[in-house]
């Protein structure tokens, strides 16, 4: 706050105005401490730029046809923007056209949400035309003015009012949600990485659920979205396949909701980790679909192979959102294995653990892999509607699980010996990357321990080994 009430001052002095603006003001009036604060001032770019320059504060042009100017002081970062006016066409985020500078009424007027439309002066002063700090107390997102109009003027909003209500656990208000309803069908001119920033951002929130609910069923997910692929532009679809799970009845012997319901109260139950989030999200997706529905011999619902159906979805729609390679293995990954859990007992999960290791490059992706795993699990077993408490059984698979990954190695790196010590009893060669596989079996077996003298007795028991076979064969 310090470095923005400097840039505020300075330009008072200068004969501006000047405020802070938008989600920072939210934040303070809510008594959180601002991430990003942005200024708003009625001089123009290049009174800014002269203003910076004097101080002695780096400047960078990020948009200055836009009257936004990048300040940067002691290494942080301000947008200071003029005030302003835009017009919207057909480009459903960037404007048409730009006019400035206006009153600072007008300003706020363009802005998404009555809560994101203050501005606090440099003595803490605030400016509210629009009610954002009744709706702030209330709790409800709310547009500036009309719905249609401020979604005509940038689609994006209508996913950033569903993250709004995430982020904060807001109620929108029927005025805001039947605008959404109305202009759903604009998100068509959004790149499909907006879209996919708004929905990890309503992942990341603290009542995922909330946003997630006003996307599926005011019919933001039904929609498409722009790609850019080798140059050529087309659309892909958002996320149909989360819509497709509304009212999908599950078998109520073991969920009291149905899937979509389930989905997100699962979301709502897992840790702030993005990876373990959209897994909690796809999770499920494959129910209810063709050649997954059917009947058990209880003539029960059922979906039999929906994890494996699920992972291979949750694949397409990870690639076409365009998440990061990496990300989209572990969570497939997680959506796969979510149902094929062990036995708890030891030995049970000591083979489990074995089989899983080798889809990970080491024993710290191992952990986290399998700690992701486990919260996915219980996220799943709370969101049932029958399961109110911690799960004994799992929790006893996952304390024998912690002991096996944290006692017993299951990657050569973990070996008390490593491949030069070996190669100088039974030289260099594959027969090293042999012996390492060999030995780490015999250690999850418990026939050695994973220490340097087990091995190195083991090494010198297969040197000699090897020497009565050149004897033998020399006789």
């Amino acid at each position: 706050m310090d470095r923005a009430q400097r840039i505020i001052l300075a330009l008072e002095v200068n004969g501006y105005r000047a405020v802070i603006v938008g989600g920072a003001v939210r934040d303070i009036v809510l008594g959180v401490e601002p991430k990003d604060i942005d200024i708003a001032t009625d001089a123009l770019p290049e009174d800014v730029i002269r203003i910076a320059e004097n101080c002695g504060w780096k400047t960078i042009e990020i948009g200055a046809q836009f009257g936004v100017i990048k300040l940067i002081i002691d290494h942080v970062h301000y947008e200071v923007a003029t005030f302003r006016d835009e017009r919207y066409k057909d480009d459903s985020h960037r404007p048409e056209e730009v006019f400035f500078p206006v009153p600072i009424k007008e300003d706020l007027s363009r802005r998404d949400f009555t809560i994101n439309a203050m501005a606090m002066d440099g003595a803490g002063k605030i400016a509210d035309y629009f009610g954002g700090q009744v709706d702030l107390q209330n709790k409800v997102i709310r547009t500036v003015g009309s719905a249609s109009a401020r979604f005509d003027e940038d689609a994006l909003r209508m996913f950033r009012a569903a993250r709004f209500a995430a982020q904060l656990d807001f109620t929108v208000d029927s005025g805001t949600l039947a605008g959404i309803r109305l202009n759903h069908d604009r998100v068509s001119g959004l790149s499909v990485e907006r879209v996919r920033d708004e929905i990890e951002k309503t992942l990341l929130g603290a009542r995922p659920s909330k946003g997630l609910r006003i996307m599926a069923e005011y019919g933001l997910l039904e929609q498409f979205c722009r790609i850019n692929e080798d140059g050529i532009e087309h659309t892909v679809p958002i996320l149909p396949e989360l819509t497709a799970t509304l009212q999908i009845v599950q078998n109520l012997r073991f969920h009291k909701y149905d899937v979509f319901e389930h989905i997100v109260r699962t979301v709502d139950r897992t840790p702030k980790d993005i990876i373990v989030r959209w897994a909690a999200l796809l999770h499920d997706i494959a129910k209810g679909s063709a050649g997954v529905r059917g009947i058990n011999k209880l003539g029960e619902i059922c979906d039999h192979g929906h994890a494996e159906r699920g992972a291979e979805i949750a694949q397409a729609v990870l690639a076409r959102l365009r998440v990061s390679h990496e990300n989209m293995k572990t969570i497939v990954w997680l959506v796969k294995h979510h149902m094929h859990l062990p036995e708890p007992q030891f030995e049970a999960a000591l083979h489990w653990v074995e089989r899983l290791s080798k889809s990970f490059r080491d024993i710290y992706e191992l952990q986290y892999g399998l700690f992701q795993l486990f919260s996915l699990a219980h996220a799943d077993g709370l969101a049932s509607g029958f399961i109110i408490e911690y799960d004994a059984t799992l929790g006893k698979l996952e304390a024998n699980v912690k002991k096996i990954v944290s006692e017993i190695p299951f990657y050569v790196q973990q070996l008390a010996v490593d491949g030069n010590v070996i190669a100088k009893f039974i030289g260099v060669g594959p027969q090293i990357g042999k012996f390492q596989q060999e030995t780490l079996r015999r250690i999850q077996l418990g026939k050695i321990k994973n220490s340097r003298a087990d091995i190195l007795d083991a090494l010198r028991a297969k040197r000699a080994r090897e020497i009565c076979k050149e004897d033998f064969s020399l006789q």
